[in-house]
């Protein structure tokens, strides 16, 4: 989004909300291997399928149709699976620690947040501005920026926790 401006403006749509479904995407792959799940290549084959499914949506409703509306509801369809899977995973790992059990919450918060934001659009006229669009873009944005720090918190945590617990594990390792 900050390339607005300099590059055509369905370019900076595009990239911009495809390496969000990306980021989030990696966070989910991340989760996966802090709760020792396994990742098969069907869950890479899924998110391949829904970074085209972002790429062609996003082009379409910036580029040949434009409609802020229906790209809003795109990137939040996108965004659900996985803000769910998150925090289900984190919130019913075995024995989860106080910060997986945060950022599950939050992780559901943004699931909540993906389909409020899904359910304004569709009952309330847009603009043509993503920007200009009221009040319900300034408190997505917030829970957005919000969830952000949440993650760039909770990751160090997670890793702390999961390096202490092997510590502990290994130290009491002859005691088994």
């Amino acid at each position: 989004m900050t390339l607005r401006g300099y590059v055509p403006f369905y370019i900076s749509i595009i990239a911009g909300n495809t390496l969000s479904l990306f980021g989030l995407m990696l966070f989910w792959l991340g989760i996966r291997l802090y709760s020792n799940a396994q990742i098969h290549w069907k869950n890479y084959a899924l998110m391949l399928a829904c970074i085209l499914c972002a790429i062609y949506f996003l082009y379409w409703f910036s580029a040949v149709k434009f409609n802020v509306a229906a790209r809003i509801v795109t990137m939040n369809l996108l965004v659900l699976p996985f803000s769910t899977m998150i925090g289900y995973t984190l919130i019913y790992s075995s024995a989860p620690s106080r910060p997986a059990l945060v950022f599950g919450i939050v992780n559901i918060g943004t699931t909540l947040s993906s389909i409020i934001r899904i359910l304004t659009v569709l009952i309330s006229p847009q603009h043509q501005s993503f920007f200009m669009s009221g009040w319900q873009t300034g408190i997505h944005t917030l829970w957005m920026i919000g969830y952000i720090i949440t993650a760039a918190i909770t990751f160090p945590l997670l890793a702390l926790h999961k390096q202490k617990k092997a510590v502990l594990t290994k130290s009491y390792s002859h005691t088994l």
